[in-house]
């Protein structure tokens, strides 16, 4: 599934992990579910965070109106939010992205 804003093109795939690409004057972000769902949610939490208590987090305005676009493509693209497993979809979200440890 893509969604574009400006020349920011979001790619959600079911397995690949994050990648990426140039084409023209374009930058193409292709993430896995798992990498989006956790983007998203550092985004909303850190949202709430710049609305009730640390007003300077996004506070350059190129920087928060890109992170407000990104936000809401994001929102358009993952449905887990509205899934009553949420909390469950997000922990195994987390443990997709994070690298296995080595012995």
């Amino acid at each position: 599934m893509l969604m574009a804003y400006s020349s920011l093109v979001l790619h959600l795939s079911q397995s690949e992990m994050t990648d990426g690409c140039i084409k023209g004057d374009r930058i193409i972000l292709s993430f896995s579910r798992s990498e989006a769902l956790v983007f998203f949610e550092w985004l909303s939490r850190n949202w709430e965070k710049r609305q009730w208590k640390y007003p300077n987090l996004f506070s350059d305005p190129a920087k928060r109106q890109m992170l407000i676009c990104l936000k809401g493509d994001l929102t358009s693209l993952i449905t887990e939010t509205f899934d009553p497993k949420y909390n469950e979809l997000l922990l195994k979200a987390y443990r997709e992205v994070l690298p296995e440890p080595s012995d």
